[in-house]
């Protein structure tokens, strides 16, 4: 048996994380030690490196379509070359979201081999299984219209629905086959593997599980810049983190991610708004029950990564 130096909660000898206050649970007789400022300091390096990766990227991109079409249209004025421009960029924003997600895993791989750890290890590509596959599909298809149903019903500017329903348009206005790999596939692998894989890992050095999954679940939702959404995302990403304790992995998460992103590029099956009520209703329910499958009895078995 362990005892909690903490609160006192006497655990399992496998448990890793107290259950009472969520201290973490050591062999010896105090807990490790990690820095708070210098976890958050890495934690808010990490993200950064994301959105310059990803600003990087957009900007060598926009260079080389920029000088393609400058070329390509030297006859017409400023006007028609900056209308032609935005057209092209609006079509390769699936590629520009593609490749900066491989550079950024990439680069922290590549980080993390340098330094001699395990990305496995460090970012919780771990088995789980199987028979979550087609759940975590399901649940994060259909909590997608649930999630976009809550965040629509807030009172917003018209102005601002009107913007980020364009910036969404654009994203998945593509050729279908690149949306989905690249906004689907990757970004789905990219985000969990930074947010819930190093974000969740990290915090859960300085923080009980609770607070990890607040904290997180709002790093989450800012950084995807949209207010209209904050609340939704928040919502989805609280049950992600529960889904990583739950099975000490981030692959199920991966899933979520994937099939949620999966549902924006393909959209409602219909404008009719009888219909569109009752899809909703029919995906809470189904997002419900799955949601329970998953986290049934969920525990909080995240092990700790080394400190990096």
């Amino acid at each position: 048996m362990k005892i909690c130096h903490v609160c006192g909660n006497i655990a399992a000898d496998h448990a890793r994380f107290c259950r009472m206050c969520g201290t973490v649970l050591s062999d010896t007789e105090q807990p490790q030690k990690h820095g708070v400022f210098a976890t958050l300091g890495k934690i808010l390096l990490y993200i950064l490196m994301f959105f310059c990766v990803q600003t990087v990227v957009s900007m060598a991109v926009g260079i080389v379509i920029g000088i393609m079409a400058g070329f390509a249209t030297v006859s017409n004025t400023p006007d028609e070359l900056t209308q032609k421009l935005e057209d092209i960029l609006n079509d390769v924003l699936p590629l520009i979201s593609l490749i900066s997600n491989v550079v950024f895993v990439g680069a922290v791989s590549l980080f993390f081999a340098v330094r001699k750890k395990n990305v496995a290890k460090e970012v919780r590509l771990c088995k789980f299984p199987l028979w979550t596959i087609p759940v975590c599909a399901v649940f994060g298809y259909c909590i997608n219209p649930v999630i976009s149903f809550i965040s629509a019903i807030i009172p917003w500017p018209e102005s601002l629905v009107e913007y980020y329903n364009s910036s969404t348009e654009s994203l998945v206005s593509g050729s279908i086959p690149l949306t989905v790999i690249a906004i689907s596939l990757v970004t789905g692998f990219a985000e969990e593997f930074l947010f819930r894989g190093i974000v969740v890992t990290r915090l859960r050095r300085i923080c009980s599980s609770t607070v990890t999954v607040i904290v997180s679940a709002v790093i989450f939702a800012a950084v995807h810049l949209n207010p209209i959404s904050f609340v939704g995302i928040f919502i989805l990403a609280v049950i992600l983190a529960k889904i990583f304790f739950k099975y000490d992995s981030v692959i199920p998460c991966m899933i979520v991610h994937a099939a949620f992103n999966l549902f924006a590029i393909i959209g409602f099956p219909s404008d009719n708004s009888a219909f569109v009520f009752g899809f909703i209703f029919i995906c809470a329910a189904i997002a419900l029950g799955t949601a329970y499958l998953l986290l049934k009895g969920s525990s909080d078995t995240t092990e700790v990564p080394e400190e990096n």
